[in-house]
């Protein structure tokens, strides 16, 4: 089966005027861009106003990060964690209590429960003669 030349330049004529398109509307976009990024400030301190870069259709450049002063950190740790500990909500001693009845009540029935099980096991082979 031989295939029509006339059709197959076209196809690819077709082909390559689609791939000029897309590297066109790509370099537009790149271009539009920079433009963008050239006309609009940007503040001192390195905060850009988010909203005002998405409205206008740029990527919002990444930001540095700041370097940690390790001494500073190590200082500020104490203090961090006190008031953490500070924020915590401590129950009471009467809801403790309760809590830890609880506990007991629920730990003496699930031994009586097993204990009774394994009773009732050893019964069993012991009738069966298994052990």
């Amino acid at each position: 089966m031989k295939t029509n030349p006339n059709k197959e330049t076209a196809r690819l004529e077709a082909k390559r005027a689609k791939k000029e398109l897309k590297a066109a509307a790509k370099a537009a976009r790149k271009s539009r861009q920079n433009d963008l990024e050239a006309n609009l400030e940007t503040p001192k301190k390195g905060k850009i106003d988010l909203q005002k870069w998405q409205k206008k259709g740029l990527k919002v450049p990444k930001t540095p990060k700041e370097k940690v002063n390790v001494k500073e950190a190590i200082q500020e740790f104490p203090v961090k964690m006190i008031k953490e500990v500070n924020k915590i909500k401590w129950s009471s001693s009467g809801n403790l209590t309760k809590k830890y009845i609880s506990v007991l009540l629920f730990m003496v029935i699930f031994a009586l429960f097993f204990a009774l099980v394994d009773w009732g096991l050893q019964a069993l082979f012991s009738l069966i003669k298994i052990v």
